[in-house]
């Protein structure tokens, strides 16, 4: 499945595609945008990946697994008080 060309073939698992993910920084040189990736099952998310082209950062995920950055395993933060953390989306 791509933002661009929908839903293509039929075998159980599904790999939504953002082949531009942040075009409008990169249309404007700003440089966050990455190729997004996930493979879904009958069971939600499998496995993901997001390449940031600016910079060659990669973030990999994969169900009962974790996460890495570059291949180093990342963790959520051990902030629990919301006024000491930063929020993004």
């Amino acid at each position: 499945m791509s933002e661009e060309s929908g839903r293509t073939g039929d075998d159980g698992q599904v790999c939504v595609l953002d082949p531009i993910d942040g075009s409008t920084n990169f249309d404007r040189g700003i440089p966050f945008f990455s190729v997004s990736m996930c493979v879904l099952d009958e069971e939600g998310m499998r496995c993901a990946l997001v390449v940031n082209l600016a910079t060659d950062t990669w973030y990999e995920a994969a169900r009962g697994q974790g996460a890495s950055r570059d291949g180093e395993r990342i963790t959520v933060s051990a902030v629990t008080d919301m006024a000491e953390a930063i929020v993004g989306f």
